[in-house]
C-alpha cells in the first residue's frame, strides 16, 4: 500500500493531465475545500456530428471555508452558468471519451464571474456519474468532497 506522500503526488500527476493545457495544477490540488456538485446531463458531440446527452460529475475547489460557504450560497447561479456553457459548447467525444480540454477554462470562467472573484479556484470534470468515495477517481482528488447540502 502506497504512503501518503505517493498518494498525493499520483493525485497531482492525475490532476494536471486533466487540467487544459498551460493550465497551472496549483489552485485545484492546494484548495483546502472540495465540493461535488450532482451530476450534469449535458450534451456530447460525437466523432459522427450527432449531438447526444451524457452524464458528467463536477467536483470544484475552494482555497478556505469561508470561499467554500459562499460557492454553496451561490450553487443555483453556478449551476445556470455552466449550463449555459454547455449548452453553447457541447463536448466533444475523442476516441470514445469526453474531451473536456476545451470547455474547462470557459467554464470556470463562467462559474467565477457567477460568484465573483475567485471563490472557485478550480474544477475537476470527470466523466460519468462517478463514485468519489473509492478507485482511480477518489485519487485525483486530494481530500474528500463535501457537498453542499451538508454543514461545511
Amino acid at each position: 500500500m502506497p504512503g501518503p506522500w505517493v498518494r498525493r503526488l499520483l493525485a497531482i500527476i492525475c490532476i494536471a493531465v486533466i487540467l487544459p493545457t498551460g493550465a497551472s495544477a496549483g489552485p485545484f490540488e492546494e484548495a483546502a475545500y472540495f465540493l461535488k456538485i450532482e451530476p450534469f446531463r449535458v450534451p456530447i458531440k460525437m466523432s459522427n456530428g450527432l449531438t447526444r446527452n451524457g452524464y458528467i460529475t463536477i467536483v470544484m475547489a475552494a482555497q478556505n471555508k469561508k470561499r467554500a460557504k459562499r460557492a454553496c450560497a451561490y450553487l443555483p447561479r453556478i449551476r445556470e452558468s455552466m449550463i449555459q456553457v454547455f449548452l453553447d459548447r457541447p463536448i466533444p467525444v475523442r476516441n470514445k471519451h469526453m474531451d473536456f480540454s476545451d470547455i474547462q477554462q470557459p467554464l470556470l470562467q463562467a462559474v467565477q464571474k457567477a460568484v465573483g472573484g475567485k471563490t472557485v479556484a478550480g474544477m475537476l470534470l470527470l466523466e460519468g456519474v462517478a463514485d468519489l468515495s473509492k478507485g482511480e477517481t477518489a485519487r485525483k482528488i486530494p481530500h474528500k468532497p463535501k457537498s453542499c447540502n451538508h454543514r461545511l
